[in-house]
């Protein structure tokens, strides 16, 4: 009969406890009246796509020996290939 009892009362003090909170209103203020309009984002002059890398020219060798011609016939290249 004392559980019941402290039951009732805990549940009791709980309840006036949440009753009393919930009758707390709180003021009116409107937190997004004046919000300043975002800045203008700046223009971009070329919106072409630019490579991330950029090979360097070819250009030819300098110096150096010239190579032999090869020669049109298919067996002689398959010969002078190995």
């Amino acid at each position: 009969m004392t559980s019941k009892r402290a039951l009732l009362s805990a549940l009791l003090l709980c309840l006036s406890a949440l009753g009393g909170c919930a009758t707390y209103v709180p003021p009116k203020i409107s937190y997004d009246a004046e919000v300043p309009p975002l800045p203008v984002a700046p223009v971009a002059l070329d919106d072409s796509s630019r490579p991330l890398h950029v090979p360097p020219l070819w250009k030819p060798t300098l110096g150096g020996k010239s190579a032999e011609k090869e020669k049109p016939e298919p067996v002689s290249r398959v010969e002078t290939a190995n």
